[in-house]
């Protein structure tokens, strides 16, 4: 147990760091003319907080697929800049992106974060005109925390849950692809700090939060496509998460690929990142570039 505490400290450490230098980056112009980018766009208002996204927005007439990108950061930390990256390559591969921000521990515990991201999928929805984006082809990206969320909007985005907006419509937060790197997809009875305060107590005193904040006890036929990276040296987030729920889509009939990343860990932007980069464009151009049929009429 202390050598696992140490790993994560030291994982937490450099995760701190990468968000620095993300931060800092993210203030320079985009390295492309092929996009627009528009910081700190509010939105949701919610708790007396402004909640903002960087939208990444192709050059061109579009309608472009959409992708909302959900950064990591054990639903404590974390920040979008730390994942321009990502945006710069969906952008530059024909997407608008939107990296976004949303309420974190320790003020907000589940499903704050749920209702945010299904709130961000509603608002390019509302917004899709202006942001050049057809609303029947929106996917997301999320890694490690923001993967849970990815899968979390995959499997329920489409349903009434976690709703906290009464004139939301379950379809305007549906999306139609997700892939998720290194996510937490169910959270096992077991009292372990994190979860408990993610999760408001101990499996014991809250066995059906431990249940509905777990994506693979929402995977159902309806659940979109989903793409999931896993490293095969992850220390923070074991593997066999991933292939546990991999074997829960294929057996509810559900479109999915895992693919096992050689020599990564948890933190696949320390030299993997391209990687990881290439494996989402080309999933999501499988699943988003494809016509819809509410998108062909």
């Amino acid at each position: 147990m202390h050598k696992l505490r140490s790993r994560i400290t030291l994982e937490i450490f450099v995760l701190f760091l990468l968000i620095g230098v993300a931060q800092a980056l993210g203030k320079a112009p985009p390295p492309s003319e092929k996009f627009t980018v528009e910081r700190d766009v509010v939105y949701r208002k919610v708790d007396g907080e402004e909640l903002k996204l960087d939208a990444y927005v192709p050059q061109g007439e579009g309608k472009f697929p959409a992708v909302i990108v959900i950064h990591g950061g054990a639903w404590r930390m974390g920040d979008k800049a730390a994942y321009a990256a990502e945006c710069i390559a969906l952008a530059n591969n024909g997407y608008a992106a939107f990296t976004i921000r949303y309420r974190l521990l320790p003020r907000h515990k589940f499903p704050a974060c749920v209702e945010d991201c299904k709130a961000a999928v509603r608002w390019v929805r509302q917004n899709a005109a202006k942001y050049k984006v057809d609303p029947q082809r929106i996917g997301a990206f999320g890694h490690s925390a923001g993967g849970h969320l990815a899968a979390m909007l995959a499997t329920i985005g489409g349903t009434s849950q976690f709703n906290d907006d009464p004139n939301a419509k379950p379809e305007d937060s549906r999306i139609q692809a997700a892939v998720c790197m290194a996510g937490v997809f169910e959270f096992p009875p077991i009292d372990f700090p994190l979860f408990r305060e993610f999760l408001g107590g101990t499996p014991q005193e809250k066995p059906d939060a431990y249940k509905q904040a777990s994506p693979l006890h929402h995977v159902s036929k309806s659940t979109a496509p989903i793409l999931l990276l896993h490293g095969d040296e992850d220390r923070f987030v074991p593997l066999i998460g991933s292939q546990r729920f991999a074997d829960a889509l294929t057996k509810a009939g559900v479109e999915n690929q895992l693919v096992v990343l050689k020599g990564v860990g948890h933190l696949y932007q320390w030299g993997h990142g391209e990687a990881v980069r290439q494996e989402m464009v080309k999933f999501f151009d499988k699943h988003l570039k494809r016509p819809t049929p509410a998108a062909a009429k």
